[in-house]
Parts: C-alpha cells; structure tokens; sequence
C-alpha cells in the first residue's frame, strides 16, 4: 500500500522537519513463518537523519525492497519460505497486470506465477499474495501475504494475512497476523464454489491472489552473445535509459526518473564486487562504483574481436556531455550538439555502458555471461 508520504525521508514540500508521531519507524509489529512485520511510519525515522541511510533492506545479499514498504515484506517472505524472489517492481499492483514469473535463488530458474481473480472458484492458500488494484487513493495498489484460511463457528471463512504498510503504528494480532479479512463464498453459473474478498478499505479493491507454481520451474536458457542494440555513440540518450531501466528493474520510461539511481545502486550491491558496492546514496559514489564495475566486466563491455585498449578510458568524461554520469548525478543536461562543426566530445563511461547493456540484458544472466567470455 503507498504511504501517504513520500518513497524517502523529508516528505514536507517546505523541507521542515516533521515532529515525530507514531511508534518509530523500523519497529517489529509482528513475525509469520519466521518474517517480521516492521513498522512503515516515516514521520519517526530517527535512521533518515543520517547522511548515508539509503533505505533499501537487504536479505543475505538480495535487496528486498524499501524499508518497510508492503512489497518488501511479500518478496522477504518469498525469500524466506519459498526460495524464490520477486522481481523489481514501481507498485504493488504490478505483480498482478505485469509480473509473469519469479526467480528460485542460487540458479536463477524460471518459477511460473499462478493468477487466480477474485469472485474466482480457486480457493486462497497459505502463502499466497494478496494483490490489491490501482486505485486513484490507492495508486501504487497494496500486497498482503495469506497466513491462513480457518472456518469460524457458523461455517463463515476467516482469512488471516501478514502485511506491511498498511496498519502501521498497531501491533499484529497474537503477534503473528496483521489483519483479519471474511472470506466469502458463493456459486458460479455452472455450480461451482466462488471465492471472494471485499477489504474494509473501500479504497483498496483485490485483482486476486497469486501463487508461485514451484514444481514448474524452468531452467533459464544459456546466456550467448545477443545481437546489439545500442550505438555505442557514448550519448545518453532514451534508448540507452530505457535500456538500463530494464537491467537494473525500474519502470522503463526511458526518463531515468523514479528509483533508477536507487536500483543501480542495490544492482552493484548485490552483482559487484566490494568496492564496486555503493554504501551511501552519494551520487558521486555511484558514478565511481559504476566505473569500477564496467572496468572489470570489460570482455562483456568491447564489441566482438575488440582489444582492451579502451578499459583505461572508462572514467574519461568531460562533464560537459549528454552522459549518464550526470544524469546520475541529476545534473541539468541539454541534448549533445556541436558548433561549427566540431565533434562531440564523448562520455567513455557512458559509451561502456552502452556496451555492456549490448551484452548483458539482465542481472540473472551476468555471472553465466562472464564465465563464458572468459573461457573463450
């Protein structure tokens, strides 16, 4: 569910500091299946005050989401009890309309997502997620995780779910459930049971619940060399954003707006090497840990049959460019032109760039792609 703040600490348009309300942000409400439950209240984030809190939470090496946002929890509790992880997604709503499938850890296979409607005749299980529309108060939609199914005295269906983001400040019921919702069933045309939830929230409308299909699991195919899609012209441009959206999960819009910058951080976090691993949101760190890691992934970086000779030229930059390193770093850019025809200086960081996202369209295939480049 979206916070009625901002994604990030400091949410009031006049930058004045919010007196903090509520039980502090972080706190544990409650644990299903050995998942904690933590408390989303950005107005009492004592942590936001730190020039170095990023707000991305980290599980044994996989980033799973922003602190404590509803999604968060569900990819944690995926994590946890299935193996398998959600991929990065804008909004909660997404798992329903645009998510196909997840990836089992450790070998990155292909898991099947199983889609079920509301009004639907498949009954909800445990395990499954509980995913919540787009709605005009609710844009970003909500995800819940089902913690149970019980039938309550008079045959009525109880449904039980862990949740984050959505009664924050409360603790969970018995410790170990957020919310109760009424399961209620009814009959299709063809006679069959239906299986329908209506939340409290008027707000808040449910697509369905669904459930990763683990016994169906694929085998990602090897990773080859794919044919290029990008000039290597060293200029940032919407195909090159759109491009880098794509690999590092942010919505591709080719705008680099939203959560570029904090997903090609969590991207180097996970997929780099130590020193190749952003630990501030400092956008010039990011610029140098993005260096870092195209200069080590050079093989996948020059084109087919291409010496190294460039490797040393990957921090080049004249700063005066269309690059990536200053839309990084959010710096005001206008599109690269030259007068009286001199040739455009070029970004070399943003040329390799260009050249590993010829390579490599998606994190998963990294560590098959340079074990094969550096075989051959």
């Amino acid at each position: 569910m979206a916070t009625s703040q901002r994604r990030w600490p400091g949410d009031n348009p006049d930058g004045a500091k919010s007196i903090p309300v509520g039980m502090v942000h972080g706190a544990v409400l409650g644990s299903y299946k050995g998942v904690e439950g933590y408390n989303n209240n950005y107005k009492n984030n004592p942590h936001a005050e730190h020039d170095d809190y990023d707000g991305s939470n980290f599980l044994n090496g996989v980033c799973t989401g922003m602190k404590w946002q509803c999604v968060e929890y569900a990819r944690r509790y995926w994590i946890v009890n299935h193996g398998i992880v959600l991929p990065s997604l804008s909004w909660a709503a997404h798992i329903w309309d645009r998510v196909t499938h997840a990836s089992r850890l450790g070998d990155f296979a292909i898991v099947p997502l199983l889609k079920f409607p509301n009004f639907g005749t498949e009954k909800p299980v445990v395990g499954d997620l509980l995913v919540y529309k787009s709605t005009p108060s609710q844009w970003v939609g909500h995800v819940a995780v089902v913690a149970d199914v019980v039938t309550k005295e008079g045959g009525t269906l109880a449904l039980y779910v862990a949740e984050q983001n959505m009664h924050n400040d409360k603790l969970w019921a018995g410790g170990h459930y957020a919310d109760e919702l009424h399961l209620v069933t009814g009959t299709s045309r063809d006679g069959k049971t239906t299986y329908s939830i209506t939340h409290p929230d008027p707000d808040l409308i449910l697509d369905g619940w669904v459930r990763a299909s683990l016994d169906d699991a694929v085998l990602r195919a090897p990773w080859s060399r794919p044919p290029p899609r990008l000039p290597l012209s060293g200029v940032y441009d919407k195909e090159s954003a759109t491009a880098l959206q794509k690999f590092v999960g942010s919505y591709a819009d080719g705008s680099h707006g939203g959560m570029t910058n904090t997903d090609l951080r969590n991207i180097l976090r996970q997929h780099g090497d130590p020193s190749e691993a952003p630990t501030t949101p400092n956008t010039a760190e990011l610029v140098k840990c993005l260096r870092l890691f195209l200069a080590r992934h050079w093989a996948l970086v020059r084109s087919t049959g291409d010496d190294d000779s460039g490797k040393d030229l990957v921090a080049v930059c004249p700063g005066t460019t269309q690059c990536v390193c200053r839309v990084i770093r959010r710096e005001e850019i206008h599109p690269a032109s030259s007068e009286d025809g001199a040739a455009v200086e070029v970004c070399h960081t943003t040329k390799a760039l260009q050249g590993f996202l010829n390579s490599v369209h998606h994190p998963h295939d990294l560590r098959s792609a340079a074990a094969l480049v550096d075989r051959a």
